[in-house]
């Protein structure tokens, strides 16, 4: 079971900092074909770089993260959390009823890793299909 903190101060500012430089970029972030294709051009971008002049991608990992972040937030409620559970401390969107935790930034990481792209659409519509679900549920 995670133990959810609301975001410090400056979290919040490090959330506000990266959407502003998406938004800077031209990314509208609530729309997920935007996102996804800024994404996939980072990604496409960093790998045909030679492997020893790729710089770290982590803070593109979590600027991504987080627009994904607030389109999901945007769309479903959520809220901003930092969670921590056995595997470690994360920023993460959270949902009282139902408990519902949702960790972006380790989404992105992982397709990253896998070199994977054209994820973000789908990866909206499911979360906030699933997300939805559970609010019917409740009835």
């Amino acid at each position: 079971m995670a133990t959810i903190e609301d975001l410090t101060n400056a979290e919040q500012s490090w959330v506000d900092a990266n959407l502003a430089i998406l938004r800077e970029a031209g990314v509208d972030v609530a729309d997920p074909a935007s996102l996804g294709a800024f994404y996939d051009q980072l990604l496409a971008d960093w790998l045909t770089r030679p492997e020893q002049d790729r710089s770290d991608p982590n803070s593109l990992i979590n600027m991504i993260g987080i627009g994904l972040g607030q389109c999901i937030v945007d769309r479903c409620g959520l809220r901003w959390v930092v969670a921590t559970d056995d595997g470690g401390t994360e920023l993460a969107l959270h949902r009282i009823a139902n408990n519902v935790l949702v960790y972006p930034a380790n989404a992105v990481a992982k397709r990253w890793v896998a070199r994977s792209s054209g994820f973000i659409p789908a990866f909206v519509d499911a979360t906030t299909s699933r997300v939805e679900g559970l609010s019917s549920a409740d009835g």
